[in-house]
């Protein structure tokens, strides 16, 4: 029943009780309902996604353009630099999907990552 239709002209509703009557839901609902949101695999697998994406984008500078930041032509350039600040940023309001959030969610070390992004880095520049 639509509220319109206990309207009364008098400014008053007639069937009172049927509007404020609770939504019963027994225990078997409730937990029906929450079981169907416990598995986050196909959000796990976006994020890792998100990471390795975030990753091969600040891989994909050579060591020149990642010591030389103008020498890194175009939308190449914007995909590193928006990289490497989501990766190494410090942000006072971190973004929901920050880096840190991002390695959380997925059981990461994000320092360890970090650590190890740069220690190749540097590893393939002394080639």
């Amino acid at each position: 029943m639509h509220l319109a239709e206990m309207w009364n002209g008098d400014n008053s509703i007639t069937d009172f009780d049927k509007l404020f009557a609770p939504d019963l839901l027994t225990p078997g609902q409730f937990f029906d309902r929450s079981r169907k949101f416990t598995n986050f695999e196909g959000e796990r697998r976006m994020l890792r996604q998100i990471l390795v994406d975030a990753i091969e984008c600040w891989q994909s500078v050579s060591t020149i353009g990642a010591m030389d930041r103008n020498s890194v032509p175009g939308l190449r350039e914007r995909l590193y630099r928006e990289a490497d600040f989501w990766i190494f940023g410090e942000y006072d309001n971190g973004p929901f999907f920050s880096f840190a959030e991002t390695c959380d969610c997925l059981g990461l070390n994000p320092d360890f990552i970090r650590r190890r992004l740069l220690e190749r880095r540097r590893l393939s520049a002394g080639r």
